[in-house]
């Protein structure tokens, strides 16, 4: 298994401790690279996990308001690659060392990078051909110009994160009365930061339509225009980036053992998200905002299609009957698993489907599922009365088939099928040992 740089790091260093003094200097050298890999490695890696409320895995949907990982990844391989070599050296161990580095060592070490890199932006402004080497360097135009967005986050990347304490502690309110204050009294060091604090903010209130309907009822309009004027279109903007990164949450998640519980949240979110947006304010179609959230939306809606198509036949896969020909049954943990995902999914987006435009597929499904389970349960509750919950495969179908229709057709169904399951047991003279 891959070790990450930090346990690298401590096997390079214990390595180096266990040496004797007088190791070779080929042999040190190399040593020396390899901990300064791991620095360099592990820096990365911390800078992104500060900025991670900040960060989108494509293109952002809203040019400012976030980050993309490819261009921050880009613009540090750069970096370490094009910098002064001895500062850049030392940024990385103060950021990527053995020891995490406090707030206070961290924004010392990212505001060093900005001193080195922000003279070469003011000169390429005036230097076409700078800016092309620039460009070239650094991995292509969309790195070049995140690279102000970057640098700003370095820049306040401890103000960045007041947005998410301030989100959480209006998270405790129940009504949006104390939103509304926040939003009306907030202040900020410049402008320009307001875009990635206000993302730090948005992404931690829970309530997402809550924000939009406060911005609605603080604005005089309604419209694009009037949300700029009224000073509230970074909001706007946070919400939108935040959606980009709920969608991108689904799209990620595929296979047997997806994070089914995060895609389920990421789905609620992008409702909660989308609702807020399309009921309290009046976008028109041409408006950056709808037409980004339209973008987004058919995202989910081509990646949720895809999880749908099988959810039936993974269904019926772990509910058929036992086979014909007399071999033994047997119920495989990754069909039940897949099966159990596939449900979740089609619930959680059942919620949220006007949102993600996949309202004729969900209802499709999610009947056909329904009218196959009431069939399957009959006949399961049938092979376990005769069997008296003795039969080892009968007893798991039943417990399986009960958490389907817990699911499908909610908890109150559920708790019917297991009393019969109780009263079926107690009339054969108690719980049996399947085997």
């Amino acid at each position: 298994m891959r070790r990450s740089p930090l346990e690298q790091l401590d096997a390079l260093s214990g390595r180096r401790t266990a040496e004797k003094p007088a190791a070779e200097p080929v042999a040190k050298k190399t040593d020396e690279d390899a901990i300064a890999a791991v620095h360099k490695d592990m820096a990365i890696e911390r800078i992104s996990n500060e900025l991670t409320v900040l960060i989108v895995e494509g293109k952002p949907e809203i040019f400012g308001a976030s980050i993309s990982r490819k261009a921050l990844e880009h613009f540090w391989e750069w970096a370490q690659r094009d910098l002064d070599v001895e500062q850049i050296a030392e940024i990385n161990k103060t950021i990527g060392g053995q020891h995490q580095p406090d707030e206070r060592e961290l924004e010392i070490a990212l505001n060093r990078i900005v001193e080195l890199v922000t003279p070469l932006l003011e000169k390429s402004e005036n230097d076409t051909e700078l800016k092309r080497r620039l460009t070239i360097q650094m991995g292509g135009l969309d790195v070049f110009e995140a690279v102000p967005t970057i640098l700003l986050a370095f820049s306040y990347v401890g103000y960045i994160k007041s947005g998410l304490d301030l989100g959480q502690e209006l998270n405790s309110q129940e009504d949006n009365e104390a939103l509304g204050y926040a939003l009306e009294h907030m202040e900020f060091p410049s402008n320009d930061i307001k875009s990635l604090w206000c993302q730090s903010f948005a992404s931690k209130l829970l309530r997402a339509d809550g924000l939009a309907a406060t911005i609605s009822k603080l604005s005089f309009a309604t419209t694009e225009d009037a949300i700029k004027k009224s000073g509230f279109a970074e909001f706007v903007d946070a919400l939108i980036t935040n959606a980009q990164q709920q969608i991108e949450i689904i799209e990620n998640q595929s296979g047997m053992f997806r994070d089914i519980d995060l895609t389920c949240r990421a789905i609620d979110r992008f409702h909660q998200i989308a609702r807020g947006l399309q009921f309290h304010l009046d976008l028109a179609k041409t408006s950056k905002w709808n037409v980004a959230l339209e973008r987004l939306i058919k995202r989910g809606a081509d990646s949720l299609n895809g999880k749908f198509s099988d959810i039936l036949v993974d269904v019926n896969k772990v509910l058929r009957p036992k086979p014909s020909n007399g071999s033994a049954p047997h119920l495989d943990p990754a069909d039940v698993l897949q099966a159990y995902n596939g449900l979740y999914i089609l619930a959680a987006t059942r919620t949220a489907r006007e949102s993600l435009a996949v309202n004729a597929i969900v209802d499709r499904v999610w009947r056909d599922v329904g009218k196959s389970l009431e069939a399957m349960v009959d006949r399961i509750f049938e092979h376990f009365k005769q069997s008296a919950g003795g039969d080892q495969f009968d007893h798991a179908q039943v417990d399986i088939a009960i958490k389907f229709c817990s699911i499908r057709f909610g908890a109150e169904y559920a708790a019917i099928l297991r009393k019969n399951k109780d009263n079926i047991i107690k009339r054969s003279g108690g719980m049996r040992m399947p085997g």
